[in-house]
């Protein structure tokens, strides 16, 4: 899972906050006291390595921009060797290049990787550029669901726009 607010551990380097992602296939014990293992280290700097952030590991957090921290989370999703990638407005935070970077790392990472991603996001523009398939909600139902190329402006006007409440102008 990839956040828009990042939920990275500021006071910790970049190196433990891609390990945290390995929790969850530790012991009580091992994960209590951060031990991982050999094999875990060096899968978290390969994860950093495949983001750009290669020779970034002792750093804190705190000390990135908004799109090293974003890569952080992407190495921290990626280390958990996951099929399915989940980023809820993985771009929100995020200046227009930056933008663009991480949602290409997002896709070439998933291509590299055979996983699937899902992305939760309201910028249309990256939407249309970036994904294969976009699936619109509205009123809490689905809309839409087809290839970039079929989301026009009256589809956007007509389907996806949520109906405002009688009164609301």
């Amino acid at each position: 899972m990839i956040f828009q607010e990042f939920n990275l551990l500021d006071r910790l380097t970049v190196h433990k906050n891609v390990l945290v992602g390995r929790l969850g296939y530790m012991t009580s014990l091992s994960s209590v006291l951060h031990r991982f293992s050999k094999t875990d280290r060096a899968l978290a700097l390969e994860c950093l390595k495949r983001v750009g952030l290669e020779g970034l590991d002792r750093r804190r957090v705190r000390d990135l921009s908004g799109g090293q921290k974003q890569r952080v989370a992407i190495a921290r999703a990626l280390v958990q060797q996951a099929q399915i990638l989940i980023a809820d407005e993985a771009t929100a935070n995020l200046d227009l290049v930056t933008k663009r970077e991480i949602m290409g790392l997002i896709v070439d990472l998933s291509q590299q990787n055979g996983l699937t991603a899902i992305l939760s996001m309201h910028d249309l523009d990256l939407a249309k550029r970036y994904c294969t398939r976009i699936v619109g909600l509205k009123d809490g139902r689905i809309t839409f669901d087809a290839k970039p190329g079929e989301l026009t402006d009256e589809v956007i006007e007509d389907v996806l726009i949520p109906t405002r409440a009688q009164g609301n102008g």
